[in-house]
């Protein structure tokens, strides 16, 4: 069954989690330490297009939960009786489930837009750097890129800051191990080199 909504689809399942696709501008934020320059060092680009990419997704869903959805829960009031009208519940659904994102999504933007990038330490493991381990269990060596969780690509070596790998590293230096636990046991690596977020090159 479907309303013909641009912002959701009905299915045998439920509603459709997929958030609007539509055009939306580029975000303009810009918090201290970050520039937009196209000259900016690759770790501050990384972050910036992070909060780009938040600022997008945020403008998409307040469009969707200010003008989209309203048109079709009025649509759907309009077929009739409410108790059961699955196309109002629907909406309303996706109405509770884009405003609860919304506001998380706006939380995590404010946060990431109060990083300093400045205050990072220099010649320590933090936020967006790229750490060449040892791999002291599985003898072989293992990069590693620290980022946001949303960001976060295990498979590929973008772990999260958050993670237990991201946190057995955080504040290290070249020559340190570091050990975290998994659910297969201990961990223990050894960091060959380092590269922070200020010293890398777009």
């Amino acid at each position: 069954m479907n309303l013909g909504c641009r912002t959701c689809q009905l299915t045998a399942g439920g509603l459709s989690k997929q958030p609007l696709a539509m055009p939306v501008r580029h975000g303009t934020g810009i918090f201290a330490g970050i520039s937009p320059h196209p000259r900016s060092s690759g770790g501050q680009r990384m972050v910036f297009d992070f909060v780009q990419r938040l600022e997008e997704e945020v403008r998409k869903l307040e469009y969707e939960l200010k003008n989209e959805l309203p048109k079709e829960i009025q649509r759907a009031r309009e077929l009739g009786d409410l108790s059961e009208n699955a196309e109002y519940a629907a909406a309303k659904e996706r109405q509770d489930y884009v405003g609860a994102l919304l506001a998380k999504k706006k939380k995590r933007l404010a946060d990431m837009r109060m990083i300093d990038l400045t205050k990072i330490p220099r010649g320590v493991v933090g936020f967006g750097s790229v750490v060449l381990v040892y791999d002291i269990n599985q003898d072989k060596k293992v990069e590693y890129f620290l980022v946001a969780s949303e960001d976060a690509d295990a498979p590929n070596g973008r772990v999260s800051i958050t993670s237990p790998i991201g946190l057995a590293l955080m504040g290290k230096v070249e020559g340190d191990t570091a050990e975290f636990r998994t659910p297969g046991g201990a961990r223990e690596m050894e960091i060959l080199k380092l590269t922070t977020i200020h010293d890398q090159k777009t």
